[in-house]
């Protein structure tokens, strides 16, 4: 029985000792409680008036116009016409060959070996 109990007793040492390391690791990677700091109230938005009073006039008309830039010619300038492209011209396939027309035949060569 000394021969069965040695082992048995070497693993439980071996478990013992593999779940204390593995709590005492688990344990230094804890992080510590932060402590709970008290909530800032929310910002309400409704509460923040415009500064500006002419939002309107500001998204109906481009930055660049605003800026004294003449959009026509910038147009001009920063575009190009994009030349019409040629079609190709498709290549037919090489049509393959229809294959022989099958003819119905008798069946009587292939059933009568089978009916006998």
């Amino acid at each position: 029985m000394t021969a069965i109990s040695a082992p048995s007793t070497s693993f439980r040492f071996g478990y013992a000792l593999g779940t204390l390391t593995r709590e005492f690791m688990r344990s230094m990677k804890r992080a510590t409680p932060a402590v709970q700091t008290q909530a800032q109230p929310a910002i309400h938005l409704a509460n923040i008036k415009p500064t500006r009073n002419d939002w309107d006039e500001l998204c109906r008309i481009p930055t660049l116009a605003r800026r004294g830039v003449d959009l026509n010619r910038w147009f001009d300038a920063n575009t190009k016409a994009v030349p019409p492209s040629k079609r190709r011209a498709r290549q037919r396939k090489p049509s393959k060959p229809k294959a022989p027309d099958l003819r119905m035949g008798s069946l009587d060569d292939l059933i009568a070996p089978v009916a006998i």
